[in-house]
Order: C-alpha cells, then sequence, then structure tokens
C-alpha cells in the first residue's frame, strides 16, 4: 500500500516513512553482506531525508531521524567548554568534525 501511495504522490510523506521503516525491518546483518547492508540502510535514511526535506513539520518524521542520530551517536573524548555569550566551543582534545 505504501509503494502504492508512492507511485501515485512521490512526495507522500507517510509513504516514504511507511516503505523506509519496512525496509529498516526487512534489514538482517546476518543475512546480507556487509556492503549490501550499509547501502540498504542508506537507502532507508534518504527516504527519511526526502520526507524530511518534503514535509520539515512532520512529527514521525522528526522521530524517525532524531532516533537514527542518536542510536549514530558516538561520545567525544575529553572535556568542552562554552563560556557564556560566545559562540566558539573549546576542547582539550584534537577531534575530528566527520
Amino acid at each position: 500500500a505504501f509503494r502504492r501511495a508512492h507511485d501515485l504522490d512521490p512526495e507522500n510523506v507517510e509513504a516514504l516513512v511507511g516503505i523506509a521503516i519496512l525496509e529498516m525491518g526487512s534489514l538482517d546483518s546476518d543475512v546480507l553482506d556487509p556492503r549490501e547492508y550499509r547501502s540498504r540502510a542508506e537507502n532507508v535514511i534518504k527516504m527519511i531525508s526526502m520526507a524530511n526535506l518534503v514535509d520539515h513539520t512532520n512529527a514521525m518524521v522528526q522521530n524517525h531521524l532524531a532516533n537514527h542520530y542518536f542510536w549514530k551517536w558516538t561520545p567525544v573524548p575529553g572535556m568542552v567548554s562554552v563560556e557564556r555569550g560566545s559562540c566558539v566551543v573549546k576542547g582539550n582534545m584534537a577531534s575530528s568534525l566527520e
């Protein structure tokens, strides 16, 4: 049903998210080789990101993007500090922005 809705309206946010969630649920790292798993997982995030471009106020889209970035997050070692009123963040260790 989501694919049919997407075929009729490629900017249907609910269809984009629905397809992405079903794709995500079908990912199995034990069955797929690592490259295909990563490729399909990236496709899921692209679909949710596309839905976000169409309607950035949609709560369902925002929730799924937040979940993705929460689980992707990795802690940064060291300490950071910001002075009140400053736009500069200072850290005590070198870190990559990638």
